[in-house]
This record gives structure tokens, sequence and C-alpha cells, in this order.
């Protein structure tokens, strides 16, 4: 992203309260995904060692990976009172938490090789275009360990979807759905949305993935307008 994109998308994740209400009514599939999610974790007793990349205030990784060993957890955001508030979520962990205020893109691309095991992204790839999206995908792979696992929630198209199509059924399914948003947050919700979201489709992350030696595992959520995905990384 540039710099006035940047800032475009951290004014908007500043006001915690609309994405408190975004959480709080379910808008945006947190209760689904984080369900389905801890599930799949805990299916094994790896210790994680997590990265989490457009982390906000911690709360999607604080609720996947609750009652579960967590070696480290590295919290990458570009809003500092995101990353306040998500030290405050992951008080369980604080001998393990770290934060860096940044972009993303930046920050993984000062991360040493294989120093993670896990690797989160929760509605934060989407404000990057597609060429942009592919960097930061194989930075994923490189952090990762031998068999580590890249947790990808998101916004995704449907092909044959275009972008704009989906951000104005998107921005039409705010203005119409989140009746619990005052009207200026409803709107503020949907400038963003038309000017700051490219989602990709799932067929374009299934097809790229595998390119940068990411190999999609499972489905684990998927309706309209969201999706939760994991790959692994096997060919270290």
């Amino acid at each position: 992203m540039d710099d006035h994109s940047l800032d475009r998308v951290k004014q908007v994740f500043e006001q915690w309260s609309l994405y408190d209400l975004i959480i709080h009514h379910n808008y945006m599939r947190h209760t689904q995904l984080v369900t389905c999610l801890n599930e799949f974790v805990k299916q094994t007793e790896i210790r994680r060692k997590v990265i989490d990349l457009g982390c906000g205030d911690a709360w999607m990784a604080k609720h996947i990976f609750q009652d579960m060993v967590v070696e480290s957890y590295l919290g990458v955001d570009l809003s500092d009172t995101a990353l306040q508030e998500a030290a405050d979520q992951l008080t369980d962990w604080t001998s393990a938490q770290q934060f860096r205020q940044g972009d993303i893109a930046e920050v993984l691309a000062e991360t040493p090789a294989n120093s993670a095991n896990t690797a989160l992204a929760s509605y934060s790839l989407h404000h990057f275009h597609d060429d942009q999206k592919l960097i930061l995908l194989d930075q994923i792979h490189r952090i990762l360990e031998k068999d580590g696992q890249f947790l990808w929630i998101d916004l995704a198209r449907i092909a044959p979807q275009t972008r704009d199509q989906y951000v104005d059924e998107m921005a039409n399914h705010i203005r119409h759905d989140w009746q619990a948003l005052r009207e200026s947050q409803n709107e503020q919700a949907v400038q963003h949305v038309l000017e700051s979201d490219f989602p990709a489709t799932e067929a374009w992350m299934l097809e790229h993935t595998p390119q940068v030696g990411l190999q999609l595992d499972r489905c684990l959520f998927r309706d309209e307008y969201f999706g939760a995905w994991v790959f692994a990384k096997h060919d270290d």
C-alpha cells in the first residue's frame, strides 16, 4: 500500500468503538470464524509461535488460541491504539507477547526466515492489491517453519465477480444490515470498503498460494462475503 492508502486504513481502525460494534453484532462472522479456527488449532499440541499480521486489538488471536500454549506472539498493526488494546487483551501471554507498529509488508521483510510456525492474517490482506498480496504470501512462506500453518481470514470475491461489483454489494449490505451502527459509523464503514478494500477471488488465492510454496490444507468457513482457509508449508 502507498502512504495515502496506509493512512486511510489506519484512520478507520483507530475507531475501536466501531470495530467493537462489528464484533459484538457478528457482522463479519467473528463468532463462526473463531469457533472453527479454535476447533482446528486444538487438533494439534503445537507450542504456537505466532505472527499476527494486522492484529488489531488481538481479539481474533486471543479467541483462536485460547487455552493453548503460545510460546511467542508478535502482533503487527498500523495503529498504536490497536496495539495498546492488544496488550491489554493478551495479559495471559505477557511473557510471550511482542508488538510492532508499522506496515505488515515492511515488518515481514525484516522478520527472520523460519521464525514462526503459525501466521495469522485476519481481515488484513484485502487492503493490498493482488500483486502486493503475492509478495506478502511469499514472505509469509519464508518466515514459516517447515509444516508451519498460515491461517488466512479475509474478504473474498466469488468469480467472475469484479472488485467493483463486490464492494458495491458489500456497501449495500452494510447500509441495509448493519443496523446497530450510527449513521456516521455506517457511512465510515462503507467509505472504507469503497476506498480501501481489494479482495481477491477465492480462485486467485488457491491458484497463487502454491506458487509460493503454500498448500491448501482446508477451507474452514465460506459465505458470500468472507472466508477462512488454512495453508501449510511443506516444501522445505
